[in-house]
């Protein structure tokens, strides 16, 4: 009886300790507001990046603001060779290249730090479509192509920044209403597309095109379901967030499609998901 009491008292010391370390690394963080009085151009950021020089970068509905820690730096995405731009930024990545590559509601700009330039990006698709609305995402896959999401467009590959191949991904009769939402890349390099309605899509290199992930191995569907946003667990499960308030998990390998239980599940809508390991 001894023994198990004192097992049991050091099992409980051991949990007790390692909530309070886990407790101490959370107290730890702290939170500054950034927003007009700090120079942010507006107040209604929509996307957020930390380049490979340590700058943030803070896309805005009226402008791109870059912060060193201290203060921030406005800057116009405008192509003044071109005379064009457009100050609704809504998508940000940074390439192999240290380039950021800037996500407009009108198509996409590059800006070269070390130049201090914008350049707009408007090559023509072998079928003659040109990327030149809202962007939603950009990424890049595991050989350096740069994907970029327009919904109600399809999805571009840029290998460089002058060659582009169009995706529409869904069909084009109904498409406003089963278009593509998010873009994410698997451990292995695979290239998948969440939608609205049609469930996912997945890169064939091969055959240069998507194949549809609709329904899995026990006849569970993805129809009709909004998918906003995905990421991928480091065993190459796919998360999926669900706009109605459901959080999915689908295993690629065994394609089982599962729930994922979460506090207000179905009592609020679901924008975005981010994996971090195994963890969400």
């Amino acid at each position: 009886m001894k023994r198990s009491i004192l097992i049991l008292s050091v099992v409980c010391s051991l949990i007790l300790s390692a909530t309070f370390v886990r407790a101490q690394a959370y107290s730890q963080f702290y939170f500054t507001h950034i927003n007009g009085e700090n120079g942010l151009s507006a107040s209604n950021v929509k996307a957020i990046l930390q380049d490979s020089y340590g700058f943030m970068w803070f896309g805005t509905k009226n402008g791109l603001n870059r912060y060193d820690g201290t203060s921030i730096l406005q800057l116009n995405c405008d192509d003044l060779k071109a005379g064009i731009g457009n100050h609704n930024i809504s998508a940000l990545y940074e390439d192999k290249e240290r380039k950021l590559w800037v996500g407009t509601d009108r198509g996409i700009y590059v800006y070269d730090p070390t130049m201090d330039i914008f350049t707009r990006l408007n090559p023509e698709s072998p079928d003659k479509i040109t990327p030149d609305n809202w962007v939603a995402e950009i990424l890049a896959d595991s050989v350096g192509n740069v994907w970029v999401l327009i919904p109600d467009q399809g999805l571009f590959r840029f290998e460089g920044t002058k060659k582009v191949s169009h995706y529409p991904i869904t069909g084009k009769s109904n498409f406003k209403n089963e278009s593509p939402e998010c873009i994410a890349i698997d451990k292995k390099g695979g290239v998948w597309v969440g939608t609205s309605g049609v469930g996912l899509f997945k890169y064939n290199p091969q055959k240069d095109a998507f194949e549809q992930y609709l329904e899995d191995r026990n006849g569970h569907s993805l129809a009709n379901k909004n998918i906003m946003s995905m990421c991928f667990r480091d065993d190459d499960t796919a998360i999926l967030a669900i706009h109605e308030g459901e959080l999915l998990k689908y295993n690629t390998q065994s394609r089982e499609l599962a729930t994922i239980p979460f506090p207000g599940e179905r009592k609020t809508f679901l924008r975005d998901v981010v994996c971090f390991g195994d963890e969400l």
